[in-house]
């Protein structure tokens, strides 16, 4: 008997409905699994995908904000780099984004593959349901949707989640904002009730979207997106205008014209509001950074050189994002030049512009024409004159890495695939009886008159010669650039430009991969000129192959493969001995050329540290405080002035060790002279540069002096020459032991030297031979009883590089008693600092007043510390910590009971203000016993904590009274329908 209960045959329908919807929709289902699988299934096997600045940075800072939050703390400060940096207002760590909020409850490896899939589950449904609404079919709004979310800025850029979640939620605002402009036309259903989604639902849904793209902690995708969304507003608008001053003119046209503005208005002001726990802190950190005053070279140092437009076409023109088959050489870092979104998309852009702009569609689609070409102006940045109109808009200018403009270019590229395939598709279904008479178009599969005209001969075979030509044009690059790369070779790369010099083994490698575009690129064109051979439901599926396997193609070659749980954490030997080494203190690491990467990331390298809890006075983010960075340098990853490693910035910083490598203390002598590079590498200018080293070392009668080697090397023999007739026959060399100690040699040969030009001084050298190769560290010279004398670099000769000078950029800032040798970790030499400060001191404040004593009673994991100060007379409390501000500290009187931490406390915490210097801070503490306790508490931060608080629960709450009245409506429809 079959059942009569309406509530169960409503939930047979939505149980059925499901399996119905994956099978109408199976494109859109697939690319809604991809991201499970590829990201999901080496998760249950322990590994996560981390790679670049998600591995140095975007992870670790992720981590930290759960680490936070399970603890009960705001997530604000990172204690762990820069000796003490913004969390939360230095965007990076997404501490505001919801997602970010996962690490507090599972484990990290889970909760950071879960923001990966929700980016590309965000991009795939937004860009989905914004293309329907162009509007264009469901499969054509697939095509689409894969573009965007799997290839070019998005697949690319996948290295910076915080970039990603933010860009994916584009077509989200611009779905907002087309639903806002949409001009109303009232139909009123059988109820009474219209048909249409009240405007409320797409201010909603521009304001969460506007909120979530802040809160996701890149600034690029908010200024990036901003220019997209804004251009179309104004088309949109525009075009909104055009209709309600036709439809309805005078008065009440003018109440129309007025009724979306006030709809952006609101929804884009409860965006701002709901994301102001971002944008409020990040804009006072920025205020107070190295960005504050950003010069135009600065702006313009991240611009995308005009040659690397290229890759757009072929993006493996430079070589792949693995190691394997081609590794990339070009002269920017792969993901901030790969904007290839597939070469269906590159034929649809010129297959658009060939005739088919007469179509009554072409209204529609010419704003991504526009949107493309101010997006690639934009990207170019200071290779065009752009960049000077782009650098006089406030916000704007802060920005350093305009390539990422690529976003715009790659969503309209996007959106033009759509409507390609959609007029394709269009074109090959049989005609309906409902259809208006197709004109006569260039070819069976592309009427391009409009409806009802009838073109003449002449001009039918004009316009498909046109559109052949056009059409073919992605296929002629991708071929003339595959055989200029087999037959030119070296030539193209260098033309392009190129970081390092190919070898042909290289170029063979680049030149196989093309061949792989090019036959993807033949095909597509093939099936792109002749629809016609092809049945309607064969041609949809023969493009999403080739759409399918060109993706594949591209993103088997972009995308890096996951790591273990161990190397994300850098649980291993290195990072232990690191943190032994480093002790009670901080450490500083000097590779900014990266020549260990591998190393690095092993030691637990910032930002890594943050996981290994070891801190560091360097760090590796977009934002630093600007005192800080003009005092250290610290600002790239593994860099700091050398300059300032022989004054007491660092000791300030109770920096402990230093480790560094050879390749900074010692320079090989070329027997050859060097190659030259066709462009120099512009991705990372150094800020501070390189100062040249002064070679001469003085040495008074007695005096030594001593040359690191940044390491160990096995040294065979050595010179050091010296300047002066009177240099004593008896003076010593030695080894510095692999241990730090030292090891005195016999006594070197005295040899002379010629003089060092005409004038040049009389000088002479000190020769030594060793019986056999020795592991060594360093040389010392001591001078004899004579005169004094200048020394030089000595040369030597190692059996790892040859014949080295001891003259690299650390030499003469890198010296004992200061910097003393004290063993390696791996390739990697340790020194150890003899005047670290310690986390706090004191000092007196009055002259004459002495100083007192000082315990540190606790630190906490939000950068928080407590200290015992014991002072006779008023002293100042100095503490070694970033002067960021927003500290705020505490005094309160205690009853010392004994040399350990107990204390009693004898009255209420007093606020003492925070004098900020350079790189340290300090309070003024009276005579008597204290107990001085600080805390991190940005106004700003706790100010935009409440106000996204407000907001949020504006949102919440509009969405949820919104859907209960969708949910009435489809059921007071649904009742009307069964009655």
């Amino acid at each position: 008997m079959p059942d009569t209960d309406p509530h169960v045959r409503a939930r047979g329908r939505r149980g059925r409905r499901i399996p119905a919807w994956v099978r109408s929709h199976a494109g859109l289902a697939i690319l809604i699994a991809a991201p499970v699988v590829v990201f999901g299934i080496p998760l249950c096997f322990g590994q996560v995908f981390l790679d670049g600045d998600n591995f140095l940075q975007n992870f670790p800072l992720r981590v930290l904000v759960g680490q936070d939050l399970i603890h009960g703390h705001l997530p604000l400060l990172d204690p762990y780099i820069y000796s003490g940096a913004p969390l939360l207002g230095g965007f990076n760590a997404g501490g505001a984004y919801p997602l970010t909020w996962l690490f507090a409850i599972l484990p990290s490896g889970l909760a950071w593959t879960l923001n990966l899939i929700a980016a590309y589950e965000v991009a795939v449904a937004g860009m989905y349901l914004f293309l329907r609404r162009q509007p264009v079919s469901a499969t054509a709004a697939t095509f689409g949707a894969a573009a965007f979310a799997f290839g070019g800025f998005l697949s690319g850029q996948i290295v910076h989640i915080d970039l990603i979640s933010g860009a994916a939620w584009l077509p989200w605002m611009l779905l907002g904002v087309h639903g806002l402009t949409e001009p109303r036309v009232e139909t009123q259903s059988a109820g009474g009730a219209s048909d249409e989604a009240p405007r409320w639902w797409w201010a909603v849904v521009l304001a969460g979207a506007t909120a979530m793209t802040i809160l996701a902690g890149a600034a690029e995708s908010v200024l990036d997106s901003a220019v997209v969304v804004l251009i179309y507003l104004i088309w949109r608008y525009w075009r909104y205008w055009r209709h309600s001053s036709t439809d309805s003119p005078g008065r009440p046209g003018r109440r129309r014209l007025a009724a979306p503005l006030a709809y952006l208005a609101v929804s884009l002001g409860v965006g701002l509001l709901a994301s102001a726990a971002q944008w409020l802190p990040g804009l006072v950190v920025t205020a107070h950074s190295q960005r504050a005053t950003a010069t135009y070279d600065f702006f313009t140092s991240g611009s995308l050189p005009w040659r690397l437009t290229l890759l757009v076409f072929s993006p493996f023109l430079l070589g792949t994002n693995q190691n394997e088959v081609a590794s990339y050489f070009g002269t920017y870092n792969f993901p901030e030049v790969t904007g290839y979104v597939g070469i269906l998309a590159l034929i649809a852009m010129f297959a658009l512009v060939a005739g088919r702009w007469r179509r009554a569609e072409a209204s529609r689609w010419w704003i991504w024409y526009v949107i493309l070409v101010i997006s690639l102006l934009a990207a170019l940045g200071g290779d065009t004159p752009f960049g000077h109109v782009l650098y006089a808009i406030p916000g704007i200018k802060s920005q350093r890495l305009l390539n990422r403009n690529l976003l715009g270019v790659d969503f309209a590229l996007a959106a033009l695939l759509a409507w390609w395939v959609q007029l394709v598709l269009t074109d090959r279904r049989p005609p309906g009886p409902d259809d208006p008479p197709r004109g006569h178009g260039v070819t069976k599969a592309a009427g391009t008159q409009p409806p009802g005209a009838v073109a003449s001969g002449r001009s039918r075979h004009r316009s498909r010669r046109v559109e052949v030509v056009v059409t073919c044009i992605p296929l002629a690059v991708v071929s003339v650039l595959c055989v200029g790369s087999w037959l030119w070779g070296s030539g193209l790369e260098q033309a392009i430009g190129t970081a390092l010099p190919s070898t042909s083994d290289m170029r063979l490698a680049v030149a196989a991969v093309l061949i792989g575009g090019v036959v993807i690129a033949a095909v597509a064109t093939w099936v792109a000129l002749f629809p016609g051979r092809f049945s309607p439901v064969a041609l949809r599926r023969v493009l999403a192959a080739i759409m399918a396997v060109d993706l594949i193609f591209f993103t088997a070659l972009s995308l890096h493969g996951p790591v273990t749980h161990a190397s994300a954490y850098a649980e291993g030997p290195p990072a232990a001995q690191l943190a032994a080494a480093t002790g009670s203190g901080r450490f500083i690491i000097y590779d900014p050329d990266r020549f260990e990467n591998g190393e690095l990331y092993a030691l637990g390298q910032t930002d890594v540290n943050v996981l290994t809890r070891v801190p560091s006075a360097q760090g590796y983010a977009a934002l630093v405080d600007g005192r800080y960075y003009q005092a250290t340098g610290a600002h790239l990853q593994e860099d700091l002035n050398p300059a300032t490693l022989s004054g007491t910035t660092w000791d300030q910083l109770n920096v402990t060790v230093l480790l560094s490598l050879p390749s900074y203390f010692v320079t090989p002598v070329p027997t050859t002279p060097a190659p030259q590079l066709a462009t120099p590498f512009p991705v990372y200018p150094s800020l501070f540069g390189v100062p040249p080293v002064d070679n001469s070392v003085p040495l008074a009668a007695g005096g030594r002096h001593t040359w690191y080697f940044g390491g160990t090397l096995t040294v065979g023999s050595g010179e050091i020459p010296v300047q002066g007739s009177s240099a004593s026959a008896s003076a010593r060399i030695g080894l510095v032991t692999p241990t730090g100690s030292v090891h005195w040699l016999g006594r070197p040969v005295r040899a002379s030297r010629d003089p060092q030009g005409p004038t040049g001084p009389p000088g002479a050298s000190f020769r030594f031979q060793l019986r056999a190769p020795t592991l060594a560290a360093g040389i010392v010279v001591q001078n004899g009883p004579g005169r004094s004398v200048t020394a030089l670099a000595p040369e030597v000769t190692t059996e790892e590089d040859g014949t080295v000078a001891l003259d690299g950029r650390l030499q003469g800032s890198v010296n004992p008693p200061h910097w003393t040798f004290s063993g390696t970790i791996g390739a990697f030499g340790v020194f150890r600092n003899a005047h670290p400060r310690g986390w706090a001191w004191t000092t007196a404040r009055d002259a004459g007043g002495q100083p007192g004593r000082v315990q540190q009673l606790s630190a906490g994991i939000d950068g928080s510390q407590r200290f015992l100060v014991r002072a006779a007379d008023p002293v100042w409390l100095v503490r070694s910590e970033s002067p960021l501000p927003g500290w705020g500290a505490t005094i309160q009187p205690v009853d010392v009971v004994g040399a350990g931490s107990d204390s009693n406390p004898r009255g209420s915490p007093v606020a003492a203000p925070v004098v900020s210097s350079t790189v340290t801070q300090r309070v003024a503490v009276p005579a008597g016993d204290f107990v001085v306790t600080f805390r991190y508490e940005p106004a700003s931060a706790l100010v935009g904590l409440a106000l996204s608080a407000v907001g949020g629960a504006a949102l919440v709450v509009g969405g949820v009274v919104l859907g209960v009245g969708w949910r009435r409506r489809r059921r007071a429809r649904a009742s009307l329908r069964t009655g």
